[in-house]
């Protein structure tokens, strides 16, 4: 499986209260979501501007907003590294299935399928 096909199944989380915030307040940055990045350096970058972002931010719904983001790009950097030690087109067919209703809950559930690629890549390279 290639890495744009398992990126393809996540995407940030957004919650109403940040985007309801981010309408009202005309600051659409932290609620306008991530785009999918399918090069490493590039993915890092954005992931380190979007940690930057929410490190300066000053309210709890940007947070949230940014939050997302940082799970989602967090993502794609550890499906990316997986790739690159199981070579293109071998990553393991991971679904991605959770019942997450909330942000936080969605933000973890986008972690854990990054980190769930990159440990079946590290346990089993060869066999994927």
């Amino acid at each position: 499986m290639e890495a744009t096909e398992l990126i393809s199944r996540i995407h940030p989380a957004k919650g109403v209260t940040s985007i309801v915030k981010g309408v009202m307040s005309g600051d659409f940055d932290p609620i306008k979501g991530a785009s999918a990045v399918y090069n490493l350096d590039a993915a890092k970058a954005a992931l380190n501007s979007v940690i930057q972002k929410q490190n300066n931010c000053k309210s709890d719904w940007a947070f949230w907003g940014y939050e997302g983001d940082k799970a989602y790009l967090g993502a794609i950097v550890q499906i990316l590294e997986a790739e690159q030690i199981c070579g293109k087109g071998n990553l393991p067919d991971l679904p991605f299935e959770t019942d997450a209703v909330v942000v936080m809950d969605m933000c973890s559930a986008v972690s854990a399928y990054g980190k769930r690629v990159m440990e079946l890549a590290k346990t089993n390279p060869t066999e994927l």
